[in-house]
């Protein structure tokens, strides 16, 4: 992993170089010969909540995470399901010992997810709370004040650590990461709790990143995305100086992919912020 920064621009990315040969990638679906999970759901208020979805799901790292979305894909694909009987109880088991996510979500409530790493050994996990959906419509638009189609949206709890979900502990529940993207007329409805004040960001290719901090009174927002400036090219070298290809470009506050280096170990794309102004990958 390498950060570059760019002094006319003011601005810094982050590339993530590709795995090396050889190393895990997510297991292919298969039956389950790893360690067991069990838990149990919960609804609002503390009473058992029967039907929510339980997917395991691979852990990603920021390399695999933007490749993901390079992709198009809102979230990765679970290897593992189940859902919760009448006392709220689940379990599932994984394909094998590793690093997973687990993810709980039930109609009109906020999913929650967490991460177990490694899973080596069966683990009763304790019971993990649903809040109740109190959903914030949000539409992006451009300049014109028309639609921008194929936008990014994505949200967190106001004041975390980290964007992307990664809050505090990570053996601890959490509400999941909150991705959309715009694939159809209409705002997109980002799930929230009752109380829940958000940092919402939107971004798409071409545009720069937008921000806003939302309160929890407020039920819909518009961000508007500004159109990004020319292309800038950007180059990746080792530190022997050799170009690196396939290097993921990363940009803005929510480190939004922007693509991957050629043979060459370059990309050209236009930057997701405005000149002058600094932003930490």
């Amino acid at each position: 992993m390498r950060r570059t920064t760019l002094p006319p621009l003011g601005l810094v990315l982050l590339l993530l170089l590709a795995p090396l040969a050889g190393a895990a990638a997510p297991p292919a679906a298969r039956a389950p010969s790893g360690p067991p999970v069990q838990g149990r759901v919960l609804g609002s208020g503390g009473a058992p909540l029967a039907g929510a979805k339980v997917a395991l799901l691979p852990y990603e790292g920021e390399r695999e995470r933007g490749e993901r979305r390079l992709a198009g894909k809102t979230a990765p694909g679970p290897m593992a399901q189940a859902e919760s009987g009448a006392e709220g109880g689940f379990t599932l088991a994984a394909p094998e010992a590793g690093f997973w996510t687990l993810r709980v979500e039930a109609a009109g409530h906020v999913a929650q997810e967490r991460d177990l790493l490694p899973l080596v050994e069966a683990v009763e996990l304790e019971a993990v709370e649903l809040a109740r959906d109190r959903p914030l419509a949000v539409e992006v638009v451009g300049a014109d004040g028309q639609p921008v189609e194929g936008a990014w949206v994505e949200a967190a709890p106001a004041g975390g650590d980290r964007f992307r979900g990664l809050f505090g502990d990570p053996r601890k529940w959490r509400p999941a990461a909150r991705l959309l993207r715009r694939a159809a007329p209409g705002p997109l409805s980002l799930p929230r709790g009752q109380a829940e004040r958000l940092t919402v960001r939107a971004f798409a290719p071409g545009f720069r990143e937008a921000q806003v901090e939302m309160a929890a009174a407020r039920k819909t927002v518009t961000l508007t995305l500004a159109a990004a400036g020319p292309a800038v090219a950007f180059e990746a070298r080792d530190a022997a100086g050799r170009p690196v290809a396939g290097a993921l470009l990363l940009g803005g506050e929510g480190r939004w992919p922007l693509g991957l280096t050629a043979g060459d170990g370059r990309l050209r794309v236009p930057p997701p912020v405005a000149e002058g102004k600094e932003v930490h990958a």
